[in-house]
């Protein structure tokens, strides 16, 4: 489940079929868009997360503090095919405190965009960037993060995951 890190299991014996659910298993995680390959590390625990978003998480983001880049591959994408092409990118985001926060985004060097949002909400940072700029292994996601209002010390976001625009017939992994 969402809940925890463990599987959930029925075991039974003897000729008679498993109990059947009286209720819906939970989910929390956003479904990934059609096409969309999805780079995410489910690293970070956050019991306190909003009702209906994912509470396991990526890194933490502090205000003063630069983030360190986050490595990901591309498998099984051929690159070489979409050559100049735009690629949406959506990097998922998670308020941890009740500031103004301020998130830039680079893929490669390669500006994805800045998102400015408010809370402890979840926020999506949209953007494009050029298929050229991606590489099958190594591929480096770079944040800067601020808060523009509150104590200079005292922001802090996650980061979800990031989804990319580009087809694949495997999921993308984290190095």
């Amino acid at each position: 489940t969402a809940y925890t890190d463990r599987g959930i299991y029925i075991l039974t014996w003897g000729p008679d079929s498993p109990p059947q659910l009286l209720v819906e298993l939970t989910r929390s995680d956003d479904p990934k868009p059609e096409g969309a390959l999805r780079a995410e590390e489910n690293t970070i625990y956050l019991p306190s997360a909003p009702q209906g978003t994912d509470p396991w998480l990526w890194e933490m983001l502090f205000q003063g503090y630069p983030s360190e880049p986050f490595s990901f591959d591309l498998p099984d994408v051929q690159l070489e095919a979409l050559g100049e092409a735009l690629v949406p990118v959506t990097i998922r985001l998670l308020g941890g405190t009740d500031d103004r926060h301020q998130v830039e985004a680079s893929i490669n060097g390669e500006p994805v965009g800045t998102l400015t949002f408010q809370g402890t909400g979840p926020a999506s940072l949209v953007g494009r960037i050029r298929a050229s700029s991606l590489r099958a292994a190594g591929n480096q996601l770079s944040l800067s993060y601020a808060t523009l209002d509150g104590s200079p010390d005292a922001g802090l976001a996650y980061q979800n995951y990031v989804d990319l625009g580009v087809p694949a017939g495997q999921p993308s992994t984290v190095i």
